[in-house]
């Protein structure tokens, strides 16, 4: 049973939700009280129990599901009594629990700095000075997001009145996006990847790189794959998977030599539920974000010593080679589930992904494959 926030370590689980915030003097992180990361007892039925009643409360408290006297006590109109308010009603519980925590990422260093303040009150002077400091100290991604997130969150204290839209101090400063990154993976080095943790006892990191890398999964979308999702296409083209980022529908593509990897991984590894997690590590647990990325790693080291690229890399390389053989934009939007082809929500209405289009994306790839050999 897979629990968000909860990871599994030598048969024991433990509770690892994302801190809201750093100790300013010991640089400690901070949690919600009463949400601490702690361990819950060997792995099994009444520790999962556990771990779901954690979930369950924490992701009430970041719906806004908090009573008022739990909330910090702002001061009326201020930029912190907006957040507060707007973290309150139904729209904060649309988003997405992976936009919420951008959020509480961002307002980590916004309320510390003007969460008493009232909205006109802030100068552009501030803000300018403000962003520098999250740059110098952090991260120029860091102010990046600091700044983004103040900006959706001006336009929400417009909506409360406690603002006017049209004077964000903000929009004097430049809030250039850094560079993302540009390295990418070639299809032996992922394959040769595969084999050393095949040979090494990794037989679910194995599998689950030969289907990322044909299906140009992100890390989670990859891990969270089901056999029941596997075996849905009868002729096994694709995956259809729902994006954990985004919820949009796509399906990942997949060649013979990633159906016979995964075949290969469930003759060693039995299937013990048809909607549980697919790929598993050496100890039969789910992967999870840090055990993927921790026998990832553990493998590219051996295989590739001094090298830095992650997993996450062979969702853009796939893009690069599909790309490079001319592939058909509504084909790679489907793969990939995004809005990298024009006018993509015509697209989503009138022709929603369908299989039969993803399984051109290979084909596709290997002629970027040759192309870009032959350029090299």
């Amino acid at each position: 049973m897979r629990i968000p926030y909860c990871v599994r370590k030598g048969g024991t689980l433990y509770w690892q939700p994302v801190p809201i915030d750093r100790n300013e003097a010991t640089g400690k992180p901070v949690y919600h009280k009463g949400y601490e990361p702690r361990p819950l007892g060997a792995d099994g039925p009444e520790s999962q129990a556990y771990g779901l009643s954690l979930y369950h409360g924490l992701d009430k408290i970041r719906r806004g599901g908090m009573a008022h006297t739990e909330a910090p006590r702002w001061p009326r109109g201020s930029v912190g009594d907006g957040y507060h308010r707007y973290r309150l009603t139904a729209e904060w519980q649309k988003k997405a629990v992976r936009t919420r925590e951008d959020w509480e990422r961002a307002w980590r260093y916004i309320g510390r700095v003007f969460g008493e303040t009232r909205p006109a009150t802030v100068t552009l002077e501030q803000i300018s000075e403000f962003r520098s400091a999250i740059a110098d100290a952090i991260s120029e991604r860091e102010a990046h997001r600091a700044i983004k997130i103040w900006r959706a969150l001006w336009q929400v204290l417009a909506a409360l009145k406690l603002a006017r839209a049209d004077e964000d101090p903000s929009f004097g400063v430049v809030n250039t996006e850094p560079q993302p990154r540009s390295a990418a993976w070639t299809e032996w080095q992922i394959a040769w990847i595969g084999k050393h943790a095949w040979r090494h006892g990794y037989f679910g990191l194995a599998a689950l790189l030969a289907t990322a890398w044909d299906g140009m999964m992100s890390p989670v979308d990859a891990r969270t794959v089901t056999p029941r999702q596997w075996a849905q296409d009868g002729s096994k083209r694709a995956i259809p998977i729902i994006r954990a980022k985004t919820q949009a529908r796509a399906f990942a593509p997949l060649t013979r030599r990633a159906n016979r990897m995964i075949e290969a991984y469930l003759a060693k590894v039995p299937v013990a539920s048809l909607d549980g997690p697919l790929f598993r590590t050496r100890r039969g647990a789910a992967y999870t974000k840090n055990s993927l990325a921790e026998d990832f790693r553990e493998i590219r080291r051996r295989v590739f010593p001094g090298d830095s690229r992650v997993i996450s890399d062979i969702r853009r390389s796939g893009s690069l080679e599909a790309a490079a053989g001319a592939v058909d934009p509504k084909a790679l939007a489907d793969a990939l589930g995004n809005s990298i082809a024009q006018s993509k929500s015509l697209q989503r209405t009138y022709t929603p992904a369908q299989i039969a289009t993803v399984s051109q994306v290979p084909e596709a790839r290997r002629r970027g494959r040759r192309a870009m050999r032959h350029e090299s």
